[in-house]
């Protein structure tokens, strides 16, 4: 079975304009796009990203935000939080979370050397390694970095601390802490997953409540509610903005599209 026909636009000229970007006649899309009024042009970046927070605000009820990289995506995210803080749409107080955000710079290739690690590199392991006693899941922090000999030293969760070449041990994540900001009202969004709290990468909700601890009150999209315990999984970012690869297969009323030429 081939789905041919796009359902997802009901705009006859939205829809058009999308069926020629799906031809791969880009130039002619875009150029349907601008007579329709959908292209706005900014010149200078902080006025841009200002510009994407205001009117994400006016409006925010089923609107999502893509911006193609993580940089300007966090940018994004925290200028709209702020400007839904202003305007009364979430909570003025926050609540600081401690989370993990994934070194974009290390490749696969990085990985495999211990010069390319910082002490106090988050870990993640998706494989076991009998050589390291490392299980699958497990976290650490880097303690030490030996270039010359290429070993890590990390600390592990139950205290014990383990030194092997980085070559030896394959599916890392590399992360580094960041306190976040939080309030009552934001859009959040998962950036692993977790099977055991059944979360998928990149799923999206709402902070219904933020207890002293910093436990959280979650309503998610799908409709579920749950609670959610930061400090055991602290793979959370606010869900305002996404990155293009994310956003396929999601669905939004509105979107606005951050392109940086």
């Amino acid at each position: 079975m081939r789905l041919e026909e796009i359902v997802r636009q009901k705009d006859p000229e939205l829809k058009q304009a999308v069926e020629q970007l799906a031809r791969g006649q880009v130039g002619a899309g875009i150029a349907s796009l601008d007579r329709q009024g959908r292209v706005h042009e900014v010149k200078g970046y902080e006025e841009r990203i200002t510009a994407i927070a205001r009117e994400y605000a006016k409006s925010p009820e089923s609107t999502l935000v893509v911006s193609p990289d993580n940089l300007s995506r966090t940018e994004i995210n925290q200028r709209v939080h702020a400007e839904l803080q202003a305007r009364g749409v979430v909570r003025r107080d926050e609540h600081s979370v401690p989370t993990l955000v994934p070194r974009q710079e290390m490749t696969g290739a990085d990985r495999s050397w211990a010069q390319q690690y910082r002490v106090d590199d988050i870990l993640r392991y998706s494989r076991g390694s009998r050589e390291t006693g490392i299980a699958k899941g497990d976290y650490t922090r880097v303690k030490s970095i030996d270039a010359q000999n290429n070993r890590l030293t990390v600390l592990c969760a139950d205290g014990s601390v383990t030194t092997y070449d980085p070559r030896r041990q394959m599916g890392v994540s590399v992360y580094r802490e960041q306190e976040k900001a939080f309030s009552v009202g934001d859009r959040i969004q998962f950036t692993a997953p977790n099977h055991e709290l059944k979360i998928a990468n990149r799923e999206l909700g709402t902070v219904e409540s933020i207890a002293p601890d910093g436990a959280m009150r979650l309503r998610l999209d799908n409709g579920r509610s749950m609670d959610y315990e930061p400090q055991h999984h602290p793979h959370l970012d606010h869900g305002y903005a996404i990155t293009s690869h994310s956003s396929q297969g999601q669905t939004a009323e509105r979107v606005l599209i951050h392109v940086d030429t």
